[in-house]
């Protein structure tokens, strides 16, 4: 996706970030939050979100069995993730947050 676009959905989940901390519902998880929030057949947005160079950033728009693939590739045996992602669901306030420190966050549904 464009630059442009990318720079609206980091908006956005910066914006659910906030909105889920205020109210209490951004709690840190583990990798199967995948497996319980992803829903294969919907579409989602995948954004990676560099942690310096924001020229880096990127977004990607997918469905779920895809994304999941992806996370299934990008998460080490032990968890990790390494990565600063976030995956936001289209019509859903809900969203999950990686950081390169492997640290793995979600709002309640």
């Amino acid at each position: 996706m464009d630059t442009v676009l990318t720079a609206t959905l980091l908006r956005e989940a910066h914006r659910r970030l906030e909105d889920n901390r205020n109210e209490g519902n951004w709690l840190r998880t583990d990798e199967r939050v995948f497996a319980e929030y992803l829903v294969l057949d919907r579409l989602y947005y995948l954004i990676l979100e560099h942690p310096s160079h924001v020229f880096l950033n990127r977004s990607y728009e997918t469905n779920g069995l895809d994304l999941q693939k992806f996370i299934d590739n990008q998460i080490e045996l032990d968890g990790e993730v390494g990565l600063d992602i976030w995956v936001l669901p289209f019509l859903e306030e809900w969203l999950i947050g990686c950081n390169h420190d492997n640290d793995i966050f979600a709002s309640r549904k």
